[in-house]
């Protein structure tokens, strides 16, 4: 369940909907639906006007394909563990890639060749590196982190007194000279910002309504004209809906609490991830499935995973949080 607020006029704040989904030419959808017979969850996008991206699930793993228009398969991508990589890949790394160590890993296919992209960084450099099956390394991309962070941190520091050398000018053309030197005392800056109401058309409105007839407390939010998202209270339940261009419906999150899981669910949650704490638990429903999105943490690693009715895990994805001292370190190397 997604946080909303208010457009800010002079910062507007786009809405992200993680169930909002574009609709790829239906050649694709044949092409795909051939190629992965098994594909559950499928949601479409496009960055570019000649290409689709589908992510999907297949066995529990999550997986991307991409198709040009005319529905011919371009490469396929599936994540792996370190484990899961083969002997060959994992002897390179150590002899050719000593000291790194390695992050997110995956498998890659296209009609030219097949083998695993990898990530990999140490305290100097993050590089990508693409690996065949038989260890030979294809592709080789990297970085110098401490230039990039320190760049990174420069612009940052460029763009926040810019910013705040804009509100101290608007603060004075608004005649609030004496407002102005108060903040200015106090080591702060009056936000100035005027809110506006977000206009939602009229048929995203009908469909809705529609659909969630007495749902009360609705606030809307949006990542295109497009695309909406709205979150609201019915039966005393908190929940989101989100709506395409259509509009058609294509994804619903009610909060519930532990005690409103199946027996089955519970059951999966207590088998494979025994050591987790629940944190938030939201019935999950799309078009294509119906069943329970739960956040889970163990120490400093957060999981979030989706599991059907019948207590199949059908999604699960795992943020890793850095350490504090490590990110403290590194800033002083920096320095």
């Amino acid at each position: 369940m997604k946080n909303f607020f208010v457009l800010i006029a002079l910062f507007p704040i786009i809405f992200f909907s993680s169930c909002s989904q574009k609709n790829p030419p239906e050649n694709v959808k044949k092409e795909f639906s051939q190629k992965f017979a098994d594909a559950k969850a499928v949601k479409w996008d496009s960055e570019e006007a000649n290409e689709w991206e589908a992510e999907f699930i297949i066995n529990g793993k999550e997986m991307s394909a991409c198709f040009d228009n005319t529905g011919k398969w371009l490469e396929t991508e599936a994540e792996v563990s370190a484990e899961e990589l083969p002997s060959a890949v994992t002897n390179t790394l150590k002899s050719e890639f000593p000291g790194f160590e390695t992050g997110e890993s995956s498998t890659i296919e296209n009609p030219e060749m097949k083998g695993f992209e990898i990530a990999l960084k140490n305290k100097e450099k993050e590089m990508t590196v693409i690996i065949s099956t038989e260890g030979t390394v294809l592709k080789k991309e990297s970085s110098d982190k401490k230039k990039e962070e320190a760049v990174s941190e420069k612009k940052e520091k460029e763009e926040n007194e810019s910013d705040e050398a804009g509100e101290k000018k608007e603060l004075k053309e608004k005649g609030e000279g004496e407002e102005l030197k108060e903040a200015d005392e106090k080591g702060e800056l009056k936000e100035v910002s005027e809110k506006e109401e977000l206009k939602v058309p009229e048929k995203f409105l009908t469909t809705f309504n529609q659909k969630f007839p007495g749902a009360t407390e609705v606030k809307w939010g949006s990542e295109s004209e497009s695309e909406w998202e709205a979150e609201f209270t019915m039966n005393g339940k908190k929940m989101s809906a989100s709506f395409d261009v259509s509009p058609v419906w294509t994804c619903t999150e009610t909060v519930i609490t532990e005690k409103e899981l199946p027996a089955v669910v519970l059951n999966t949650l207590n088998t494979e991830f025994a050591g987790f704490t629940k944190s938030l638990i939201e019935i999950y429903e799309t078009p294509e499935i119906k069943g329970f999105e739960i956040g889970l943490k163990n120490g400093e690693k957060s999981v979030e995973v989706v599991i059907d009715n019948t207590g199949k895990v059908i999604k699960k994805a795992g943020v890793v949080k850095e350490e504090n001292e490590k990110e403290e370190q590194e800033k002083e190397e920096l320095k």
